[in-house]
Parts: structure tokens; C-alpha cells; sequence
């Protein structure tokens, strides 16, 4: 009976983490026209994207439990904006002609110091999430910044392409999107 009852609650948590989270496309497609403004999500999908995938690096779960928290049609679609280069440059001290770092995880950490994102963290951000997706020689890392104080912009994503050489890890560039709470529109949130 213990058997049976660790197993259905085990199950009812399952159900319960999958709701409102969708899968994504690939960390390194654009999103398509048909996508643009949902930022490669399928629509309908509750099933999360896997973990230690491509799918699973750049998935913003938030963005689906916030349109499923909106009540009806609104006369908006919330969605994300596509991966556009970012405005603050990789620092030098970071990029191939720097110095190494021993891990793609070590290097992210860096940057985000180098950037002050922890600043806005519980002051203009809710959260904030880092995630590496490693491939031999190259690593892609994210940070995922969620609940801006704005009904705009509900939040923003960095991606970081890495390198290994022989002396260890460096930037090679830099991307972002953000996240949009009454849309998309030209790629810029409404």
C-alpha cells in the first residue's frame, strides 16, 4: 500500500509540474513568421521540453502559465520576441583574445557578474535562471530574467555562445529576447 501511494503521489506531481508548460524550438532557429510572437512555442502543447536538450535551454514554462492565466480573448497574444544581437558588448577581457575560464559554467558566471545582472534581482526582476547546453568544443548559455515590474515587458533572455580552445573557455556573442506580455509587434513588445 506505501508502494502504491508514494506512486500516485509521485504522479500527481507529475500532472501537476507539466501544467502550463510548452515546448520550444531549437536554441538555434529564428523563430518562423508563424511563430514570431510565441517565441517558438507550439500552441496547445502542455508537454515541458526536456532537460539537457537544445529545447529544453531556451523554454520560458512563465510565459505559457501566463497566458493560461489570462482569462478569454483579450484582443493580444503574449509571446516572445526573436534572438536578436544584444546592445552590451561581450567585455574584451571575455572574448577570444582574453583570458580562459576552466567551465562554460564558470565563464557564464563571469559575464553575468561583468553585466551586474544580479543587481535587478528582487528589485526589478522576480527571477532570474541560468542554464548551459554543452556540445564538445562549443556551450551555449542562457539567462533567463522573469517578472519585470511591467505590464510590457514581463521579462528578458541572454544567450551566450561559448568556445573552448586550448588555454579553456571564452565569449564569442552575445543575444537577447524579451519576453511580452500584450505582444509582439515588429519585434518589439506592444
Amino acid at each position: 500500500m506505501q508502494r502504491f501511494h508514494s506512486r500516485l503521489v509521485s504522479s500527481g506531481l507529475a500532472v501537476l509540474l507539466l501544467a502550463g508548460c510548452t515546448t520550444t524550438t531549437s536554441n538555434h532557429d529564428t523563430t518562423s513568421s508563424a511563430d514570431s510572437g510565441r517565441g517558438g512555442e507550439a500552441a496547445g502543447n502542455e508537454h515541458p521540453a526536456p532537460q539537457w536538450s537544445r529545447d529544453g535551454l531556451t523554454s520560458q514554462p512563465r510565459l505559457a502559465m501566463y497566458r493560461a492565466s489570462l482569462p478569454g480573448d483579450l484582443g493580444f497574444e503574449p509571446g516572445s520576441t526573436a534572438w536578436q544581437e544584444a546592445q552590451r558588448p561581450i567585455p574584451r577581457h571575455l572574448g577570444a583574445g582574453g583570458e580562459r575560464h576552466a567551465s562554460p559554467g564558470a565563464l557564464l558566471q563571469e559575464w553575468m557578474s561583468e553585466a551586474d545582472l544580479m543587481a535587478s534581482l528582487g528589485q526589478d526582476a522576480w527571477e532570474q535562471t541560468q542554464r548551459i547546453y554543452l556540445e564538445d568544443d562549443t556551450a551555449t548559455g542562457i539567462v533567463m530574467q522573469w517578472g519585470f515590474k511591467d505590464d510590457a515587458v514581463l521579462g528578458q533572455d541572454y544567450r551566450l555562445q561559448m568556445r573552448r580552445d586550448t588555454r579553456g573557455w571564452y565569449a564569442e556573442h552575445l543575444e537577447t529576447r524579451y519576453h511580452c506580455g500584450r505582444g509582439v509587434s515588429e519585434g518589439l513588445c506592444l
